[in-house]
């Protein structure tokens, strides 16, 4: 027996919706990146005139929908007493960094 034991000095854990807020915003920011880059790789492409395809549009509009469920997932999360507040608030950071380039695609219209 260690000199501890099995104490625990707090009855904290960490949420789920915590947990899974910083999942969705890590998947939306990979699907945003990839589908960025892979428009940008097409567009370099003289096959297509410049022109992107739609997949990769529908692509970053699934993760801006992905980084708006984990945003409202990871609000939730935060508010739960007796929580520890590390994944929630990642989950907070990475969906707003998606979120925010969502809102930059869609204003410079690309």
């Amino acid at each position: 027996m260690s000199l501890l034991g099995n104490y625990k000095f707090t009855n904290k854990s960490h949420p789920l919706k915590g947990i899974m807020s910083a999942v969705l915003g890590m998947i939306a920011l990979v699907s945003m990146f990839f589908a960025i880059y892979l428009s940008y790789l097409d567009g370099m492409n003289s096959v297509n005139g410049g022109m992107a395809r739609m997949q990769y549009g529908l692509a970053a509009v699934l993760a801006f929908l992905m980084a708006l469920a984990g945003e409202i997932t990871g609000l939730v999360a935060n508010t739960e007493r007796d929580r520890y507040r590390f994944f929630p608030i990642l989950g907070l950071l990475l969906n707003s960094v998606a979120l925010s380039i969502g809102v930059y695609i869609l204003c410079a219209g690309i």
